[in-house]
């Protein structure tokens, strides 16, 4: 089974592991961004995707969100794992005048960078890893990423930004099987039916059947409106959620399943 994940060759980052640790069979192929990763899987390239969803200090990775709107694939396991940002530098470097990183990764250690190099360019790439790699060529550069990738830089320092967690997504062409203990990612699309109290009579449909919700966001919409994405304590094969789903629709409200999985 192949499984595409956000990285690149000779170089570990955090979504490498995750694959790792969710896929520990499959052929991990790596690419360097998000919507590439996905369209991999789309054009029958891989067989599934695994990337990052949300972080606790930065919240809910939005290439990640735009891509789950807009693709056929589903989200069929998820899986949390700390998150330990490294720091080095080039080893030729007297002072470092820029950094490389992930954007979500600069975003995570973005107080620790403006205390000790408040003066420093940092620079996104499309991964932790390749941040390391481009610093490693480069006089003057430093690099924010996994211990794995700190080889030939120096001073490095470990977990600057502590208690850091990221949860991954697993998508794939189905749901994951239901366990008792699932959630299901749903994105509902009131634009059409902008009455007063519609989103309260939505989560009423849940409500009545007895399905909690874990989060709740909104999404703007290209000409005005929100998308509302629902992550729901049930699985979409569940009665319940069936049931609460076809009420929504009978609303007249758009409803997409992006997904169910393990809780």
């Amino acid at each position: 089974m192949k499984i595409a994940y956000l990285g690149q060759v000779n170089a570990p980052t955090f979504t490498l592991k995750a694959a790792q640790q969710m896929l520990p069979e499959a052929d991990l192929i790596p690419i360097k961004s998000i919507p590439r990763v996905i369209k991999s899987v789309e054009n029958g390239e891989c067989d599934g995707a695994v990337i990052p969803y949300e972080n606790v200090y930065n919240f809910t990775v939005t290439s990640t969100l735009k891509q789950l709107l807009r693709t056929h694939l589903v989200i069929n396991k998820q899986l949390q794992i700390q998150v330990k940002h490294c720091f080095g530098y080039n080893p030729d470097s007297q002072n470092v005048t820029c950094i490389y990183s992930k954007d979500q990764a600069l975003e995570q250690c973005e107080l620790w960078l403006d205390e000790r190099y408040p003066d420093a360019e940092l620079i996104s790439v499309s991964s932790t890893g390749e941040g390391a790699n481009i610093a490693r060529n480069t006089h003057g550069a430093g690099a924010i990423a996994p211990i794995g990738s700190m080889s030939g830089l120096v001073g490095v320092i470990e977990d600057i930004v502590p208690d850091n967690y990221t949860r991954f997504l697993q998508l794939g062409h189905s749901y994951g099987v239901r366990t008792g203990k699932d959630s299901t990612l749903s994105v509902l699309d009131i634009t059409n039916k902008r009455e007063p109290g519609m989103l309260e009579r939505c989560l009423g449909a849940y409500r009545q059947n007895g399905i909690n919700h874990s989060c709740v966001q909104s999404w703007p919409k290209a000409g005005g409106g929100y998308y509302f994405i629902i992550e729901s304590d049930a699985h979409a094969q569940d009665e319940i959620m069936q049931e609460s789903l076809d009420k929504i629709r009978w609303m007249g409200v758009g409803v997409k399943i992006v997904g169910s999985y393990n809780q």
